[in-house]
């Protein structure tokens, strides 16, 4: 008996284990939001544009950051010398100016965001690059950033940056949102933090580095496509609302 009780408790925790990975990479088609989403913020570089367009193992070679240094590359400078933090900074916008030069929109990125507009959801951008970068992502849109179909977009210039929820909260506050009727999409667990501390939402755009940030994410989606058909379903239409 007491063999077939230990059993008989493998095979509950199996059971609570194989629940548990599957929260672990929830997918659009199984998550339901507690509410209609009003609102969607997003990260720029690998969400809304492909992934891997900046060297960033080349911008640590170049600035001294030792490749086991944890810290994200502008915690690394900012923790330097002043005398030495223009130069770093210089050394970050000539390697992200390069990147530029190779950025491409992600396949869906129209889709989605026209879905948002017929919908009625505000948009945000919140990003770490520069707003120069910002500029160079609305010039592959064909807008300027002063037609942007984006309320806010928001670049390094604002502090404090991702991870930190300041952005995000900033424009849910000017959008007059619950935080938890808002989503933060990217591609990297400082997007999946600035959504969960600001109390919103998240979804992760997978591709092929990131798995590892899936459970931090309310779902998971393959591709702006999914997200798109996924925001159809569960946006709140502010049109209608007003």
């Amino acid at each position: 008996a007491p063999h077939r009780g230990r059993r008989a408790a493998s095979a509950h925790m199996l059971r609570i284990a194989v629940s548990a990975g599957r929260r672990v990479m929830r997918s659009a088609s199984t998550f339901f939001p507690p509410k209609g989403v009003t609102g969607a913020a997003f990260d720029m570089d690998g969400t809304l544009t492909e992934a891997g367009q900046i060297d960033f193992a080349a911008i640590r070679r170049r600035i001294g950051q030792d490749v086991d240094d944890r810290r994200d590359i502008l915690t690394f400078i900012e923790a330097q010398p002043e005398h030495e933090r223009e130069e770093m900074l210089a050394i970050v916008e000539e390697e992200e100016a390069a990147g530029r030069r190779e950025t491409r929109l992600q396949p869906g990125l129209w889709d989605l965001l026209r879905r948002c507009s017929d919908l009625g959801v505000p948009m945000g951008l919140i990003t770490r690059n520069s707003f120069a970068a910002v500029e160079h992502f609305h010039e592959l849109l064909g807008v300027s950033v002063a037609a942007s179909p984006f309320s806010h977009c928001i670049a390094r210039e604002f502090l404090p940056r991702k991870p930190a929820p300041d952005p995000l909260l900033h424009i849910i506050k000017e959008w007059n949102m619950s935080p938890s009727s808002v989503i933060m999409t990217g591609d990297h667990v400082d997007d999946l933090q600035c959504g969960a501390d600001a109390g919103a939402m998240t979804c992760l755009v997978k591709n092929d580095h990131n798995e590892e940030y899936a459970s931090r994410a309310s779902f998971v989606v393959e591709t702006l496509q999914d997200l798109e058909r996924w925001l159809a379903t569960h946006a709140q239409s502010q049109q209608r609302r007003s």
